[in-house]
């Protein structure tokens, strides 16, 4: 496997993030939250190759990972 299509894969995987975000119960359009734990922090499934979204959104203060990722 070439080292461009592992990362192509690896960018694709789905990794489950804790987010907050600075508007009570604002949620990206294209999330789903799979746990709303307060009006400002919930988890969701997102692509790794998707982080850039988050962090561009300004309504998002930041997010974790919840699991260990692939090197």
């Amino acid at each position: 496997m070439d080292d461009r299509q592992f990362h192509n894969e690896n960018d694709n995987r789905e990794v489950t993030l804790t987010i907050h975000v600075n508007v009570p119960d604002y949620t990206p359009d294209w999330l789903i939250v799979r746990h709303r734990i307060t009006q400002t922090t919930f988890t969701a499934a997102v692509k790794k190759a998707d982080f850039a979204r988050l962090e561009a959104d300004q309504m998002v203060d930041s997010f974790s990972i919840n699991e260990e990722l692939d090197s």
